[in-house]
Order: C-alpha cells, then sequence, then structure tokens
C-alpha cells in the first residue's frame, strides 16, 4: 500500500515539471493529449504538465540471450539451439507506436525464425558455416521486426548441440496422445 502512495506521488511530481531531460543515449517522444506530437532528441526540453507527456527509451546497442530451444533439422537430427541477439532502437516513434512489448516481439520472431532455418537445413550444413547461417537469420528477423523501429546487429548460435529431447506434443501429434 505505501509503494502504490510513493509511486503516485513521484509520478505526480513528474507531472508537474515542466522540463524532462532525454540524456545522451536516449530518444523521446512527446504525446500532446495523447497522440504523438514530436520526437525528442538528447537535451532540456518543455512539456506542459499534465497536457503533454513524454516516453523515452535508451537507444543504445543491446544484446539478449535467446533461452535453447530444441529444433529438428531437416535430415531429422535433433539439436539444442542457444543465441544471443544484439540490437538497437533505430526508429524511437515506431518503437513506442508499434508494438507493446518490443523484446518480447524480437524474443519470439527470433525464435521462430531459427525454428524454421534451422528446420530448412541439414545439420552439416549449418556446422560447416555458423557465421552466414547467423547472417542469414539476422536478414530475415530485420524484415520482419525493422516495423517497429528495431535494427538487428547481428545474431550468434552459442550453442548448436545433437541432443536428443523427449517432447510430449509435435506438429504430427499436437495433442500429446
Amino acid at each position: 500500500m505505501f509503494d502504490k502512495l510513493i509511486d503516485f506521488i513521484i509520478n505526480q511530481i513528474n507531472n508537474i515539471i515542466p522540463l524532462v531531460i532525454i540524456l545522451k543515449f536516449q530518444k523521446g517522444v512527446r504525446y500532446t493529449f495523447g497522440k504523438h506530437s514530436k520526437i525528442l532528441n538528447p537535451g532540456i526540453h518543455f512539456k506542459f504538465p499534465y497536457l503533454q507527456t513524454v516516453l523515452r527509451d535508451n537507444i543504445v546497442d543491446t544484446t539478449t540471450s535467446l533461452p535453447a530451444q530444441s529444433v529438428i533439422t531437416i535430415d531429422k537430427k535433433e539439436v539444442v539451439v542457444k543465441s544471443v541477439i544484439g540490437y538497437r532502437i533505430s526508429n524511437i516513434d515506431k518503437f513506442f507506436n508499434k508494438v507493446y512489448d518490443t523484446k518480447s516481439a524480437i524474443l519470439d520472431i527470433t525464435s521462430a525464425e531459427i525454428k524454421d532455418s534451422v528446420n530448412a537445413n541439414k545439420y552439416n550444413d549449418i556446422c560447416k558455416d555458423p557465421i552466414n547461417f547467423g547472417e542469414l537469420l539476422k536478414n530475415e528477423v530485420q524484415k520482419k521486426v525493422g516495423k517497429y523501429g528495431i535494427h538487428i546487429n547481428f545474431i550468434s548460435l552459442t550453442d548448436f548441440t545433437v541432443c536428443s529431447s523427449f517432447r510430449l506434443f509435435n506438429e504430427n501429434n499436437p495433442i500429446g496422445l
């Protein structure tokens, strides 16, 4: 209860202050009555208290690890793939206005693309040139997440191991019977 009161007080203070500072590694979007009005670059910006809201986020490069996923190659080898994706915000307006949870969207789209790409290739072909495979993944993911204002810097396979797995369900038996 007390923590909600503190959050409310801090929120009110932020609403009253007519200045917003966008740091060197950030960009922001100012909304007037809930409508997009301006993209804000680093510096000090004025806002009308309670009429305007500013959202900001870091636009520097960041990385995140994808969870290990079990996939079957076209030559029926069961593999476990773990990877890292590097990205940055390239368009702050699209980032805030085109998708609710950008990080989840990036992870989900990349995981689906890894599954599709591994399913379409032979194990030995992926192992021969994992850097090229990562570059192909990057290009495919970029096509899908570019509309969210995201630029993919790289996708790197950190683990690609043949490993049998037990599946309760799969494409041929979706309910596990």
